[in-house]
């Protein structure tokens, strides 16, 4: 926030020379520029008041319309800075008795007036006294010098408190960083856990581990979203320090142009009080060849003169001792703004840090992509291998369903061959039974024609005795591969 203050008055130097006028039309020109500075034609004490109260600094514009004092501030909101004019602002000073008059009494100015014009009448040529009229531009002067100081130490105030704001911000974003990484600890934790799930998809089937590995991809993809998120915090926070560091930097350039027209201003003000120093030694000068005037009035006048010089003797002091002071103001100042340059540096210096901080954020995040990519690869990979395995085994498992086809075609021929025996048996059985009622003369039973086709019997009944066998390896292999 700038607040800029003008003062605007009219000089007087058309009244400082010699003292004497060389035409009727130099005294006419000369008694129309007091006639602009009578303490009506000025702002009052009372009026810059009520403007503070009214207005807080905003606008402040005198009773008439001529315009010796213009104050602007860009912001209303603002508290006005105290206001030590009026009386107060007097006191000390010579001359105040009569500008309190008049701005108590508005007919009391006119009298001020009328006795420069009876002491200019007195004296012819002597130019009239000035006391009251140049304690009224010091009082403007003080009032917009106060108006100023004010306004900077609201400057100063706003400024702090964007600085604790700034700490404020500061902090809000080391706990969002602060919750990131315990984000990221929890991911980094839950992906600890899925070697286990692995193991565990294993041996539950492909399904399983198929549905493993996409959980962990989404938790990767998670966790780098999850980074990414948190580099573009980190980015548009240097954005802004940086954007509020140029505004620090734009301020920091104006406020040393302002200290600068500030010390021109008071190395002005110094000429104008040697120069009227010097108006003052003229004058009285003047006032001591001046052997015309009567002793009564040369006494009278030479009293006042002495007087009014004691009186601007003070104040001269007063404003060697108020330079004085503005000097130690502008020294202390200076040393603020070593201080504000100083920690400036020191945040272009963590700015650097953080930015460095930032890359190497970046370049770690890529790095993990990059090891992501690679183990989705190496999984895609192994997936593929798996494929193939799996394809493997479908055609081994045709190929065993072909010679299962071929076994089953094997044990029909065998089950034709036994039921041929079959039947061989049971017709050679009823011969057998037909014959042996015939040879039932035989002694013994071991006789060789006791039952002449028992070595054919024994024969065929090892040979369904093997074919049987066969058959029962054959059906329980089959029943092993389905």
């Amino acid at each position: 926030m700038s607040t800029t203050c003008v003062a605007t008055s009219s000089s007087l130097a058309q009244s400082r020379g010699s003292g004497t006028y060389n035409s009727e039309q130099e005294r006419q020109e000369y008694w129309e520029v007091r006639k602009e500075k009578r303490p009506e034609n000025r702002v009052s004490s009372q009026h810059l008041q009520q403007n503070f109260d009214k207005e807080g600094l905003k606008s402040i514009e005198p009773d008439n319309n001529t315009t010796p004092l213009v104050c602007t501030n860009a912001s209303s909101s603002d508290p006005p800075p105290p206001f030590y004019g009026g009386a107060r602002a007097n006191q000390g000073n010579p001359g105040s008795n009569e500008i309190d008059k008049a701005e108590s009494d508005p007919s009391a100015g006119e009298r001020v007036f009328a006795n420069y014009e009876k002491y200019d009448h007195l004296n012819g040529e002597v130019a009239p006294r000035e006391t009251d009229i140049q304690s009224r531009e010091q009082l403007e002067r003080v009032l917009a010098q106060m108006v100023q100081i004010g306004a900077t130490f609201h400057l100063f105030k706003e400024q702090a408190q964007k600085l604790i704001k700034k700490e404020q911000d500061d902090l809000e974003l080391l706990c969002r960083a602060l919750d990131n990484a315990n984000n990221l600890d929890a991911l980094d934790t839950e992906a600890k856990l899925f070697p286990e799930q692995q193991i565990s998809g294993i041996q539950a089937g492909p399904e399983k581990i198929q549905q493993d590995r996409i959980m962990q991809l989404q938790a990767r993809e998670a966790r780098v979203a999850v980074r990414e998120e948190d580099v573009a915090v980190r980015e548009e926070d240097v954005a802004a320090r940086e954007e509020h560091l140029a505004l620090e930097e734009k301020r920091l350039k104006e406020k040393n142009a302002s200290v600068t027209a500030r010390e021109d201003d008071v190395v002005s003000r110094e000429k104008e009080v040697a120069e009227r120093e010097e108006d003052i030694a003229t004058r009285e000068a003047c006032i001591k060849d001046d052997t015309q005037v009567p002793y009564s009035s040369f006494a009278r006048r030479r009293a006042e003169l002495e007087d009014m010089a004691a009186k601007q003797r003070e104040q001269a002091d007063a404003r060697q001792a108020e330079l004085e002071r503005q000097d130690k103001e502008l020294d202390i100042r200076r040393e603020g703004v070593r201080r504000m340059e100083k920690e400036i540096r020191l945040k272009i210096d963590r700015l650097d840090e953080e930015r460095n901080d930032v890359s190497e954020s970046r370049l770690k995040a890529a790095d993990k992509l990059f090891e992501d990519l690679k183990l989705i690869s190496a999984m895609k990979e192994e997936r593929l291998a798996e494929q193939i395995k799996i394809d493997e085994k479908d055609l081994e498992l045709k190929e065993k369903e072909r010679r299962i086809g071929v076994k089953e075609k094997q044990l029909e021929q065998l089950q034709n061959i036994i039921a041929d025996y079959l039947r061989q048996l049971r017709s050679r059985g009823v011969g057998a039974r037909e014959s042996e009622a015939d040879e039932s003369s035989a002694s013994h039973p071991t006789h060789p024609q006791f039952f002449p086709g028992a070595g054919q019997f024994s024969f065929n009944a090892q040979a369904i005795y093997m074919v049987g066998q066969n058959l029962y390896d054959h059906l329980r292999e089959f029943n092993r591969l389905r």
